[in-house]
């Protein structure tokens, strides 16, 4: 016969400790993928955020680099003998639209990525806003260059992407003279005929990737090396 002691050390559990370990259970297991959850979101937030980032800071750097060397021509270069046309023109024309500005230039940041070629530093460079073809409520920065100088300032070469997901892209500059900044520039006007502006202030506005309908804003300063006086060969 087996004594009450031993009976009373083979008993299992009741149904309500079962039930008790289940929902502790459940407690952690739920506490865990909160935890989870929480930081598996906070990676993808910084992730977005530093891809922004980055690629806002390579658009900025890319267009100060290009902005920086700008220069402009004078002289009978300038002019060409051509049948009275010109054959070789410079200018730097900036040109407000709100979210959505232009500018064409002469740069010396033209990159040469084949040995011996018939290429030099000088080139066209050109920076416009257009619609993003896949995101509808978004726009792109696209990029101009064109490796000849040449009566077109403003056409030539080929525009591709250089950022497809912006809000805006504004420019402002610098006039030395008068020691404010203004919305527009353009070097065949008569205000500012024949010059550089001393700087030019570049911003990029781009969706904010944690808030929807919010935007953030980045913004640099790229000084004219050249602004002082046009090049006169």
């Amino acid at each position: 016969m087996t004594s009450s002691h031993t009976l009373r050390n083979c008993r299992g559990f009741t149904l309500i400790e079962v039930l008790v370990g289940v929902a502790l259970l459940a407690v952690v297991m739920l506490l865990i993928y909160t935890t989870t959850s929480q930081s598996i979101r906070g990676k993808e937030r910084i992730d977005r955020r530093r891809e922004t980032t980055h690629s806002v800071r390579v658009t900025l750097a890319k267009i100060s680099q290009d902005v920086s060397m700008a220069f402009l021509l004078t002289g009978p270069t300038q002019t060409g003998s051509r049948g009275g046309s010109p054959i070789l023109k410079t200018v730097f024309k900036g040109i407000d639209s709100g979210d959505r500005d232009t500018l064409h230039f002469a740069s010396l940041g033209h990159l040469r990525l084949f040995r011996n070629a018939k290429e030099s530093e000088s080139c066209e460079v050109g920076y416009k806003v257009e619609n993003n073809p896949d995101y509808r409520d978004l726009l792109q920065i696209e990029r101009r260059e064109s490796k000849t100088l040449d009566d077109n300032p403003d056409e030539g070469g080929g525009w591709y992407p250089l950022f497809e997901k912006v809000a805006g892209l504004n420019f402002e500059y610098y006039d030395a003279q008068r020691k404010e900044w203004t919305q527009d520039w353009d070097s065949e006007g008569d205000m500012q005929k024949g010059k550089l502006p001393r700087a030019v202030r570049i911003k990029v506005t781009v969706p904010d990737p944690d808030k929807k309908d919010e935007t953030l804003e980045f913004q640099t300063v790229s000084l004219l090396g050249m602004y002082a006086n046009a090049v006169n060969f």
